[in-house]
């Protein structure tokens, strides 16, 4: 019989820092509470294994345990678009744990989502504009149109006027002409 012991790490987090020198890239792989201390390995591209001498591993022992962090660096000269994958592997607890460090949208898929970010605005101006536009043409058909509504009422009314002092005048006519 025999009794092994061992504990799975977290899931590694892979960060690129930024350096001003040389064309090298530094990337951090890091992961923690696994026992005991994994091995780990660096692929770029996905198939590439970094040249010898550009990783360096440093695995330290959590306080009052027997739990390590991991903590692997890799510096190489590569492209700024390669993808560079972290792996953590336990044999122990037969568990592969891998995470990608992939290069942010280049900056065409940038420059487009910009312009349509400019466009929709731009399209949102025209449209309010237009709406502004439409809605003072209304209130001016409608201003027009009760001009023309008042100025076809005022001459019935001054027929009407007419006409009912034309009927009085007959009515009086016809009282005067009957005494």
């Amino acid at each position: 019989m025999c009794l092994r012991i061992a504990a799975s790490f977290r899931t590694p987090e892979v960060k690129k820092e930024h350096t001003e020198e040389n064309d090298e890239s530094t990337y951090l792989c890091h992961s923690s509470g696994g026992y005991p201390e994994p091995v780990v390995y660096w692929l770029i591209n996905n198939s590439q294994e970094p040249p010898n001498g550009s990783v360096r591993t440093q695995a330290e022992a959590l306080p009052d345990s027997h739990l390590y962090n991991i903590t692997s660096q890799l510096t190489v000269n590569i492209p700024k678009d390669a993808t560079v994958s972290c792996t953590i592997k336990n044999p122990s607890m037969n568990e592969t744990l891998t995470s990608k460090y992939e290069a942010s949208p280049n900056p065409v898929e940038w420059q487009a989502s910009h312009g349509m970010w400019i466009f929709s605005t731009v399209l949102c101006v025209v449209v309010a504009i237009m709406v502004i536009a439409g809605v003072f043409y209304q209130i001016h058909l409608d201003s027009i149109n009760k001009r023309r509504k008042k100025e076809y009422e005022e001459p019935q009314r001054g027929r009407r006027y007419q006409w009912k002092q034309a009927a009085e005048a007959m009515m009086l006519e016809q009282v005067e002409t009957d005494v």
